[in-house]
């Protein structure tokens, strides 16, 4: 009986320790931006060109100290004959304050894609187009996720049968706010780390 409270503590305590490694960085700053692709109910898209591989980067930003975003991506031309694809960029802001578009043009390129081959193609998002018109405020950047689409026409239209469309998240935050949640945060585990110790080390006996 006594080993087995000693096995109940010892796992107690590296569920704690494991709970506070995975709370200790909210933000991986290293991490890919996430990627799906829109779904057309199993329909093909009408047009040739197909996008893929978006690489949002950087992925996060802190609100006072923002720098341009580049998005990449790559075309691939599936049809039996060489042609142009444009491709549109849009950006969308998820439960904004201040007054925003449901979705921003915010850039377009043509690219000349030869039949059977694939193009790399990239865009940029300058840190004043991240801004918002606040009533009060003004132009201003606020705290949040902004999905990037990336295709050949504008998300959620009602023609999906046209483009694919490829999107992934840009991450605003407010560093020093994230900072003393953080700490908070992990004092609160660390508290809680050696609590259950002591407590299954007196139940053991």
């Amino acid at each position: 009986m006594q080993s087995r409270h000693y096995l109940l503590c010892i796992a107690t305590t590296v569920l704690g320790i494991c709970t506070l490694t995975a709370s200790s960085s909210p933000f991986d700053r290293d991490s890919p931006s996430s990627l799906t692709e829109s779904d057309h109910k199993g329909s093909a898209p009408a047009s040739p060109f197909v996008f893929s591989d978006l690489v949002i980067s950087p992925s996060m930003l802190q609100v006072d100290q923002l720098v341009n975003v580049n998005v990449s991506f790559k075309i691939t031309n599936t049809g039996n004959r060489d042609g142009d694809a444009i491709a549109e960029m849009y950006t969308s802001w998820m439960n904004a304050t201040a007054s925003r578009p449901i979705s921003k043009l915010d850039g377009f390129e043509r690219y000349s894609v030869k039949k059977g081959t694939s193009v790399s193609g990239s865009m940029t998002i300058s840190s004043k187009q991240l801004q918002l018109n606040d009533a009060v405020k003004g132009w201003t950047v606020e705290p949040g996720t902004i999905t990037i689409f990336v295709g050949g026409q504008q998300p959620n239209q009602h023609n999906l049968g046209r483009s694919n469309i490829i999107n992934g998240t840009l991450l605003l935050y407010d560093g020093h706010r994230n900072s003393a949640g953080t700490s908070d945060c992990l004092t609160f585990h660390l508290i809680f780390c050696i609590v259950t110790f002591y407590i299954c080390s007196y139940m053991a006996k």
